[in-house]
Order: structure tokens, then sequence, then C-alpha cells
């Protein structure tokens, strides 16, 4: 699919909004969180220390606004070693970032296609260790909310750049997305039917 097939798909799935009731944590809770570093998560939900609240879930499609062919440009002569795809470039122009059924309040989804100024490489990313052999020559493009997977564009390592979902249960056999942003496009959109509120 093309962005502007992204962009007609999206405008059909219009933003959504639900009111709930949350739980939302106290000082005291978030305090023994910060001091254990860390705490189970039936410990945290039964802790006392929680108030119930209404709030407005609201969720929708986003994308970043393009970059100029300045910053584009700029990025590009910073990190040569990680030459971008053609059709790559072009929709960074268009869209700086992908959010399928977003927070709103955040403009972050459950995961989701970083702005360009947050992609790292794969190298000396915190779980590269993870690795029997780091990628040398792959960006991480993407995000997760619970740091579960990342989308890596491999740059030079393959004969054409191709785009792969690292699964951090399984690095080593990550799964390929392929090689064009269509079809980088697609496997997005397929993937936001789970997180779609509506269900």
């Amino acid at each position: 699919m093309t962005l502007d097939d992204l962009l007609a798909r999206m405008a059909i799935e219009p933003d959504w909004a639900e009111e709930r009731t949350v739980s939302v944590p106290g000082p005291r809770l978030l305090a023994e969180v910060a001091a254990k570093g860390g705490m189970p998560l039936l410990e945290f939900m039964k802790h006392p220390d929680r108030t119930p609240q209404r709030r407005v879930l609201r969720r929708g499609h986003r994308l970043g606004p393009g970059l100029s062919q300045a910053e584009l440009e700029s990025w590009i002569a910073a990190w040569p070693q990680h030459p971008l795809p053609a059709d790559l470039s072009a929709l960074l122009l268009r869209a700086n970032g992908i959010h399928l059924w977003a927070d709103l309040d955040s403009g972050r989804a459950y995961y989701g296609i970083s702005p360009l100024a947050e992609w790292q490489d794969a190298g000396s990313v915190g779980w590269a260790h993870l690795f029997s052999s780091p990628p040398t020559s792959a960006l991480v493009i993407s995000y997760h909310e619970n740091g579960d997977g990342y989308l890596l564009l491999e740059t030079m390592a393959t004969p054409q750049p191709r785009f792969v979902w690292c699964d951090l249960e399984d690095i080593d056999h990550p799964t390929s997305v392929g090689h064009t942003v269509s079809e980088l496009l697609d496997w997005l959109w397929e993937r936001r039917a789970p997180l779609d509120p509506r269900r």
C-alpha cells in the first residue's frame, strides 16, 4: 500500500473515545515501586494506595508531520553507515512517525514507527547483547510500549534494504516484513487490528 492508501484507510476508522473508571496509583505506591525497583503486577493492582477515577480514553491513528528536506539531509549526513532507501526517504518527508490506534493524549500507540530522530543503531541498543551476533548494519526504527519487539531496517547486511521484526523472546530468528515501504505499510496496517479499541 502507498501512504495515500494508508491515509484513506485511516480516514474510515475515526477517532474513538470511551469513559471508563481506572485505578490510579497514589504517591505511596509509586514510592514503593521506585524503592523496590519494581513490583509484581498482582501486588501493584491490589495495593491500597490506589484511587478509582473516571477518565476518557481516546484512541486514533496519527502520523507525525513530515521532515523538511534539510532535516532529512542532515540525518543522512550524520549516519552515512545507514543509507536510507529512496522510498523510505520519501515517506519521511510526508510522515515522520506512524502511530496506529495511538493514545491521543500521548500521541503514541502500543507500538509504532518512531520519528527519525529516535532511530538507533541496533548494535548499540540496550538489548543488543541478546543477539548471538549483534547486527552491524541495522537501525531500530520502532518503539514498543512493553519492549517485546522491534522493527529493524537492515541497511547494508543484505543485497537490498530489508525491514524485519525482532521478537525479543526469539531475537535470532527475526520475521521478514519486506523490502519496500509498501510492504512495511501493509504489515503495519495488518498489525493494528488487534489494537482496535472498538473490538
